[in-house]
């Protein structure tokens, strides 16, 4: 037996508690503003905050236009950068063990006049502190390795905050990615 059931009941009611707490932060909402209202969204993440960032563009693709992730396979963020301005988003995913120059990174977002919003735990406070909106997000858990549980729900729960908040716009834009899919065969229904 690899865990004993006290173990697992303990992680599951822990993972629970960090999903709560991710959705119900009280900046949700100011950060689904920004998402809605942005000319271009940005989202970047690196090492174990790369999934997380990735799934956000996918699911933010689906309910508004121009979502990038950021860098590119070959690239640099300096190249990323270059062309944000004002009425753009930067969205950074930043967990624990990020690369050594993610502050600088945020000092170089923050200063091409776009918003910034940070989604990270609590070990990022000091990153926190220049940015337009954190959303504090706890690696909840008891087991040997982070969970991303609650990062995957905040992400859903902000995609379905822009696809609401984009009203027509973003059902039309659903209805014909669904549409696509069909039409591809790219996805099974």
């Amino acid at each position: 037996m690899l865990f004993r059931s006290g173990d697992l009941l303990a992680h599951a009611l822990a993972e629970a508690e960090a999903v709560r707490r991710a959705i119900e932060h009280p900046h949700v909402a100011t950060a689904v503003a920004l998402l809605c209202a942005a000319r271009r969204v940005t989202v970047v993440g690196w090492r174990n905050s790369h999934p997380v960032a990735l799934h956000l563009r996918q699911q933010l693709a689906h309910a508004r236009d121009d979502v990038r992730l950021a860098p590119l396979p070959g690239q640099v963020t300096g190249e990323e950068l270059a062309d944000l301005t004002t009425g753009d988003v930067i969205v950074a995913v930043g967990f624990r063990r990020r690369p050594g120059w993610f502050g600088d990174f945020l000092a170089a977002a923050c200063a091409t006049g776009a918003h910034t919003v940070l989604i990270a735990d609590p070990t990022a406070l000091e990153h926190a502190r220049g940015v337009d909106v954190w959303l504090e997000c706890p690696l909840g858990g008891r087991l040997a390795f982070d969970s991303y549980a609650a990062a995957m729900s905040l992400v859903s729960v902000l995609a379905d905050g822009v696809l609401t908040g984009r009203g027509a716009a973003g059902r039309e834009r659903v209805a014909g990615i669904s549409r696509t899919y069909e039409r591809l065969g790219e996805v099974e229904v």
